[in-house]
């Protein structure tokens, strides 16, 4: 369960920052 770790954080801050 350790396969994208910091790869969830950037997504969810360019999604944000997309919004």
């Amino acid at each position: 369960m350790n396969i994208r770790p910091l790869h969830d954080r950037v997504i969810v801050e360019r999604q944000e920052v997309q919004a």
